[in-house]
């Protein structure tokens, strides 16, 4: 397979295509090739990591002890976690979740979600399955009454009111009117006193709800802003806390302001220990220690940096923090009052929550990280979203590798299978990827922490990490020395023997884009701003030329018979033409606006630059080095991937979440697919003859199939097709000769017995009289004496 490589710029868009293009000297094995018109389509759309994937960014979470699950609020769903296993049980579809109460009587989750809260999920408390849901416009916040089996849901439904809800018949049974200007914003029960507490942000009031009569008994005037309200079921108070600074005491019984202490000045929650009765207000960097008796601050510890959540460990009696811009949690011990632990645990948790059945820690941070409190050390991360960033596709696995850019992961997917098979650890942020044919390995370039991850296609683990000392976001490999040379856009170059897993030369100049030219020993570099395409010994790992190219290059190609280098200058409208032999710039061709990527057609000897700017594609015969014709695109091309077999040419645009086909033989856009959101990296895999597209925002990776027979792939390692399976033909056949003599003559359609049906003449033929079945094409006799073309099987659908 052609050397690949990917780089990931400013916009994270990765790409995927082949760099040196294949020698001019190769034939097809086929004389003819046949498709269906619109013979692409999207095959299926796999989510990752799993089937279960696809969620999106968690937020909100909930523990379930009664069957020790753990409910994760996403962007595109519910996600249910065993707190065994660690592992996704259940997907609730609904989205735009918030506030979560359980009822454990029953068993059940009542969450609000929809657009602006307008709907109450009923969820089965073992399975995470909806029951049912109540549909009222924006509830705000939601809590449980055990004493009643009732549940109460802030809301506002022309008025701000209260919905009540019995938990038994999950029915709407009362619905309390509340003053305009009391709009709920935050809901707590007092089991002990029968009463629901509701905090209105506007108002800065907080209402007081007998639940044994249903009806408001009081208003508390608070402090600006109340968003969140916790309960002490050891002295019976309720803590108010919002935007004011500081943390209102309210004495739960007597329905009065109590108390008031320094806590947080924004929505960081407080936690309440009740083995100690002591609060925790998160104040900046410090942690106020209130005294749930006597409420009055006892202590106050310092952090390093801002607090952001708190939670609560029963077991252990602590109190973990995480700190802003940090990935450490720090303990606070419940008895002494001071910080007894600090541990890192990856990356910066949002949010958490806690399983005092395992005494485990949930941390939220773009996964669902399980932490040991006890062993001070993650025990499991459980990915519920993934977000591509790359992709490749490996020949010797028949495997395609989707690096996920925030997730340290690569994912491995069965090309022939379409079947998620598993996924690899990686370093922080992995946004590259490149394949190493001979030693069977795949690179991944990790600009999180510098590092490029090395992964066996036999048994898909990572043999070693090496630090290159800068964020690769380009790889290149040699697959002749067995290198891959790192770039980045700002910081430098670094060559990697993968045989001795360490790094080699490291030179000082950023790269745009790289390609190797192993048959002589080279690495063709662009340096970006400073206009050059610098020239690397790729055995000495030392500069031997620097060529000025008169503009900033962004993207280059090799074709190695010709020697020849093209450049695609993105401010300058042009591409230029090196001299491999002479390392100068021997022409400059105009094309469209902002030329993006090049893509080189070995059968047709011209190369395609896709131009961003425009949005076309200028076709340039690599004969005459002269633009012959500009395509316009249906789409605004992010970048492309190249059908080697197929000589087609597929454009994707993360603007409007398609593919465009370019058919490089008729010079025309044959199809347009619809894949996942956001797509910013594909990879070809010849073998299989699919496109695979990964999609950023719709956590998932695309598969594009194509009817179009196989021919001879290019001479470097890709299989030949000798037994391709039968064209797929709807409504109209295109019978495509593939040499000019042939182009002269027609072609005939056999029925199954051998009989003719008709004549094909070039070009597209109307089918739809025939009746469906398998046909055989066959080829007449040339003008110049040659025989007939051997027989390809198609079958005409209707």
């Amino acid at each position: 397979m052609n050397d690949r490589r990917v780089r990931c710029p400013h916009n994270r868009i990765a790409l995927t295509h082949n760099r040196a293009a294949c020698p001019l000297a190769v034939l097809l094995a086929v004389c003819c090739c046949l498709s269906a018109v619109s013979g692409q389509w999207l095959e299926k759309t796999l989510l990752l990591p799993d089937s279960l994937g696809g969620f999106g960014s968690p937020g909100t979470m909930l523990y379930n002890p009664g069957n020790n699950l753990l409910f994760t609020a996403c962007e595109n769903g519910l996600a249910v976690i065993d707190g065994l296993s660690n592992r996704l049980t259940d997907h609730a579809p609904a989205n735009h979740f918030g506030s979560a109460c359980y009822a454990s009587p029953v068993n059940k989750v009542y969450w609000i979600g929809g657009l602006y809260g307008n709907t109450v999920y009923v969820l089965d408390g073992a399975t995470g399955r909806e029951l049912r849901h109540i549909t009222k416009a924006y509830a705000t916040s939601i809590c449980y009454n055990p004493v009643v089996n009732r549940v109460y849901v802030p809301s506002y439904d022309t008025i701000p009111c209260l919905l009540v809800i019995d938990a038994a018949s999950d029915s709407l049974v009362r619905m309390l009117c509340m003053p305009d200007e009391l709009l709920g914003s935050a809901a707590c029960c007092a089991p002990t006193e029968n009463k629901v507490f509701v905090a209105s942000t506007l108002a800065a009031d907080v209402l007081v709800i007998d639940c044994g009569a249903d009806s408001i008994v009081s208003g508390i005037p608070v402090g600006y802003g109340p968003r969140a309200l916790i309960y002490n079921r050891v002295s019976s108070k309720v803590y108010c806390h919002g935007y004011s600074g500081y943390v209102d005491i309210i004495d739960a019984h007597g329905d009065s302001i109590c108390g008031r202490v320094a806590g947080p000045g924004d929505d960081v929650p407080v936690s309440y220990n009740p083995l100690t009765n002591k609060l925790y207000c998160p104040a900046g960097r410090d942690v106020n220690i209130v005294c749930g008796y006597g409420d009055s601050l006892i202590a106050s510890v310092q952090m390093s940096k801002t607090v952001t959540a708190t939670v609560f460990d029963s077991t252990d009696n602590l109190v973990w923090c995480s700190l802003r811009y940090s990935d450490t949690l720090v303990a606070i011990d419940g008895q002494g009052d001071s910080v007894c632990a600090k541990v890192a645990v990856g990356s910066v948790p949002t949010a958490m929550c806690y399983n005092p059945t395992r005494n485990r820690v949930y941390l939220e941070n773009n996964m669902v990280t399980v932490f040991d409190p006890a062993e001070r050390q993650v025990e499991d991360r459980v990915l519920l979203d993934f977000t591509p960033a790359a992709v490749c596709w490996a020949k010797s696995s028949h495997k395609v590798y989707c690096a996920g850019r925030d997730e340290a992961t690569v994912a491995v997917v069965s090309g022939t299978q379409n079947l998620v098979l598993g996924s690899v650890p990686v370093g922080q942020k992995p946004v590259a990827l490149a394949y190493e044919r001979p030693l069977g390995l795949v690179c991944c370039g990790n600009t999180g922490d510098s590092t490029v991850s090395i992964i066996a296609c036999n048994g898909d683990s990572v043999t070693a990490t090496v630090r290159v000392g800068f964020a690769p976001d380009l790889l290149c490999p040699d697959t002749v020395l067995h290198k891959v040379w790192c770039g980045s856009y700002d910081s430098g170059v670094a060559a990697i023997n993968l045989q001795a897993e360490s790094v080699g030369a490291k030179l000082g100049f950023a790269a745009l884009d790289m390609v190797a030219d192993p048959a002589r020993g080279r690495v063709y570099c662009a340096t970006g701003f400073d206009e050059h395409v610098v020239v690397i010994d790729a055995a000495a790992d030392t500069v031997i030329a620097s060529i000025p190219v008169g503009g900033r290059a962004t993207d280059l190609l090799l074709i190695p018979a010709a020697n020849l280098v093209y450049c695609a200058l993105r401010s300058d409208d042009s591409v230029v033409v090196i001299d491999g032999a002479t390392l100068q710039v021997i022409s400059v061709i105009p094309v469209g606006g902002m030329p993006k990527t090049l893509v080189y057609s070995w059968r047709r000897n011209r190369l395609y630059c896709v131009n961003s700017g425009s949005p076309d594609v200028t076709v340039i015969d690599c004969g005459t080095q002269t633009p012959v014709a500009s395509l316009d695109l249906p789409v605004r091309p992010s970048s492309v991937g190249y059908d080697s077999i197929g000589d087609r040419v597929y454009c994707f645009s993360t603007l409007t979440d398609d593919v465009a086909v370019l058919d490089c033989g008729r010079d025309s856009v044959v199809a347009r697919i619809w894949v996942g959101d956001d797509p910013v990296a594909m990879a070809y895999a010849p073998a299989v003859r699919r496109m695979f597209v990964g999609n950023a925002s719709g956590s998932s990776l695309s598969a594009i199939r194509d009817t179009t027979r196989a021919g001879i792939e290019s001479p470097d390692g890709l299989p030949v097709m000798t037994a391709p399976a039968a064209t797929v033909v709807r409504r109209v056949l295109l019978y495509e000769p593939a040499s000019i003599a042939e182009r002269t003559s027609k072609g005939v359609l056999l029925d199954i017995s051998g009989r003719k049906v008709m004549d094909l003449k070039p070009g597209a033929n109307d089918v739809r009289a025939l009746a469906p079945g398998v046909y055989f094409v066959r080829g007449l006799r040339t003008d110049d004496g040659r025989s007939a073309s051997d027989l390809h099987k198609v079958v005409i659908a209707k």
